[in-house]
């Protein structure tokens, strides 16, 4: 009897390791040969500019989706690791549609940014997750630059990181994450001295003093 007890937990261990390495085996194996299939289809013009984003807005969803199934079997660190591949990958796709291939306005991209940037921040506080708030942060504060056409918008500007901000502080409120900071402030810092640095003005007195 207390060798068939020693056995289990150790055959249960073996299990959980060889799950978790040929699962990871097959996802590595499979994100590279969906990149390969992607690259290759886009140099010889079989997907137009729409069916890439497409494509791309699709895998990184299906990476948010599919991590769900890792988090149910217990493989928490592994699941956040595919949640920032598939937001990463939203993140780009966005910033393509818009940048590159000027298939979105900037409103619409920003919106839709600010959607994953919301959606990460949920799962982040409903997960109890401190990496996943930290991905929506590192998102959040990312979009001004994925969207900046190069032009002063200094309302607009700040009052996005304003609400970003506020928001990080509220999740403060719920988790004691207080390393967010460490993000949020300069990050915040920065873009004011770039924006101070390449647009400030005396005409911009009022409500560069009131943010």
């Amino acid at each position: 009897a207390t060798v068939l007890q020693n056995a289990a937990p150790r055959a249960s261990l073996e299990n959980r390791i060889g799950s978790q390495l040929f699962s990871r085996i097959g996802i590595v194996a499979l994100l590279i040969g969906a990149t390969w299939f992607l690259k290759l289809a886009m140099d010889n013009h079989w997907i137009g500019p729409l069916g890439r984003i497409v494509a791309g807005l699709a895998a990184g969803a299906g990476l948010v989706v599919w991590s769900e199934r890792f988090r149910r079997q217990g493989f928490h660190a592994f699941s956040w690791s595919l949640k920032a591949i598939g937001s990463g990958v939203l993140y780009l796709s966005l910033w393509a549609a818009f940048q590159l291939y000027h298939l979105l306005p900037a409103s619409v991209a920003l919106v839709a940014m600010i959607g994953v940037t919301a959606w990460n921040a949920f799962m982040a506080w409903s997960q109890d997750s401190e990496i996943l708030a930290a991905y929506a942060l590192a998102g959040g504060m990312a979009t001004p630059l994925l969207l900046s056409t190069g032009g002063n918008h200094e309302v607009f500007l700040f009052t996005y990181i304003l609400a970003i901000d506020v928001a990080t502080v509220l999740l403060l409120r719920l988790k004691p994450w207080a390393r967010l900071l460490l993000g949020a402030f300069p990050a915040t810092v920065a873009y004011f001295i770039g924006w101070y640095v390449a647009y400030n003005s005396a005409a911009q007195l009022a409500p560069t003093v009131l943010f």
